[in-house]
């Protein structure tokens, strides 16, 4: 799995963000967002403290990954001259880089749209993870008939990943992003390197729950042991599915 580097991290949420933004939006056509004081103008830059681009399903993208606004703000409220006053999202029109740069277009330099290629790459990591831990999760949960059913069928032969309730979908993935950042942090560039985004998914789910595999037996040493204890913070999470006599799947649940 991929992992900016300090130095690349710092150059982006420091002084450069607006260049990775617009490197993320010619590559992806998402629009960009400036975190401003409140009552600051899109057009002029003016008290914008961060930039990034928002996805289609709302997350905001810059150098550390995706993230939702509060998050963001946790990381950049520092920056605000009133802190007692919440930032606020605004749009920014493509126009307001050619006014601030005075270049018409915006030439993308090509270290920002190297960077912006490996932020795209490091979120279908995510996205990767994510799909192999929850199909782990249907593959080691279990679909029970009735309460007193002490022999349950596996339950990835009644439910697909599609299935699964979006409130199971949603726990599960904020603990692996938790998880991950908490990797990203950890961990060094190198180490990151040795792993793989579709077993990391899959491991996340069989370490947390204390499943009979996991990271501490994929040969990484004293890598897997620390990816185990960051792991098995996250608690038990097993999913467990309700069918009635017809075979018809009444619930879901963790």
């Amino acid at each position: 799995m991929r992992k900016a580097t300090d130095a690349v991290t710092d150059r982006y949420s420091n002084g450069r963000c607006w260049a990775l933004a617009w490197a993320l939006h010619k590559m992806t056509g998402w629009p960009i967002r400036a975190v401003a004081e409140p009552g600051s103008t899109p057009g002029q830059g003016i008290g914008w403290v961060h930039v990034v681009v928002e996805r289609p399903d709302g997350m905001l993208v810059d150098i550390h990954g995706a993230a939702d606004f509060d998050a963001v703000m946790d990381r950049f409220e520092p920056r605000l001259d009133n802190t007692e006053d919440d930032g606020e999202l605004i749009p920014v029109a493509p126009g307001a880089f050619q006014q601030m740069l005075g270049q018409d277009p915006v030439e993308v330099d090509a270290d920002d749209r190297s960077t912006a290629a490996d932020v795209l790459a490091r979120l279908g990591e995510r996205d990767t993870a994510q799909r192999a831990m929850l199909g782990c999760a249907t593959w080691t949960g279990h679909c029970y008939e009735s309460e007193e059913d002490d022999n349950p069928e596996p339950l990835d032969s009644w439910v697909d990943v599609d299935d699964l309730p979006a409130d199971v979908v949603q726990s599960l993935t904020e603990d692996l992003n938790g998880f991950l950042n908490d990797v990203e942090t950890e961990c060094t560039v190198d180490d990151m390197a040795r792993l793989d985004a579709e077993q990391v998914g899959h491991d996340f789910h069989l370490t947390r729950n204390h499943h009979g595999a996991g990271f501490w037996d994929r040969g990484h040493g004293d890598l897997g042991s620390q990816l185990t204890t960051l792991a098995q913070a996250y608690g038990h999470a097993d999913v467990q599915g309700h069918r009635d006599q017809d075979g018809n799947i009444t619930s879901v649940w963790l």
